[in-house]
């Protein structure tokens, strides 16, 4: 009686929000020998899932892969090993994960997010653009689907497309800095100015500490004649972060 008791409190601690707790508890369900495998691969998720939330990305991985060798129908295994792809910058990898992810869940939101994020970062905007839509159509409430999808008619140089996803950003999510500050870019870039400073003043009044806000607004301010303010806000943003001048010009933000 005692031993099942342990082991259920074994089991519970498995599930723990606790990164430490969770590893600990599922280590030990694992180790014990006694798990027939549908369970020992439950365990071996969990303890993926906290190992992932440390940061420590290789024990995550391989907990992951053993999770698919025994139940190779669990989609959050699959898009969990396409993150850690992702993160290692191994892009196909990553989007083959998510595709049987997909594949095994055609719901799955954030697959499709992580998808669209990972053919961005290859430079195929049209099908990240695809997965986006996807994405939106599963949840047309999440901010984070439109603001990237913004980013990425921003690259393909549609800025209407972009501010108007930017535009439903904000709306869905007031408090999202990154969508004003970009939504502001891309108005500097259009040559408003006034917009793009209303854009960059709302993006600092949620995040202060904005380097690339504050220099971007300095600038505009230059180009309106402010000179004074244009140089202060420039001067602040360099105390944040001391190259990003040189990191603004890249983007063609430049007074």
């Amino acid at each position: 009686m005692v031993a099942a008791q342990t082991r259920d409190e074994q089991w519970m601690q498995c599930y723990d929000t606790s990164p430490d707790v969770s590893i600990s508890s599922c280590t030990a369900l694992i180790e014990s020998g006694f798990e027939p495998p549908e369970n020992l691969a439950r365990a071996l998720y969990y303890r993926g899932v906290a190992e992932l939330r440390k940061g420590d990305d290789e024990r995550a991985l391989a907990d992951f892969d053993q999770t698919v060798k025994l139940t190779p129908t669990n989609a959050s295994a699959f898009a969990n090993l396409g993150v850690i792809y992702a993160r290692k910058g191994d892009h196909d990898r990553a989007i083959q994960q998510f595709n049987e992810a997909i594949r095994l869940m055609p719901g799955y939101t954030s697959a499709f997010l992580n998808r669209a994020l990972t053919y961005g970062r290859k430079g195929d905007h049209d099908r990240a653009i695809a997965d986006f839509d996807q994405a939106i159509r599963l949840d047309p409430t999440n901010a984070a689907a439109f603001t990237n999808r913004g980013f990425a008619y921003e690259s393909k140089g549609d800025r209407d497309r972009a501010i108007a996803d930017f535009d439903e950003s904000v709306r869905l999510a007031p408090d999202n800095a990154v969508a004003f500050s970009n939504r502001g870019l891309i108005y500097f870039k259009k040559g408003d100015h006034d917009r793009a400073i209303a854009d960059w003043d709302a993006a600092l009044t949620i995040d202060p500490k904005r380097a690339s806000s504050l220099y971007s607004r300095g600038v505009a301010k230059r180009l309106k004649g402010d000179v004074v303010g244009g140089d202060a806000d420039m001067a602040a943003a360099k105390k944040l972060q001391a190259n990003i001048d040189e990191e603004m010009a890249t983007i063609g933000v430049k007074p």
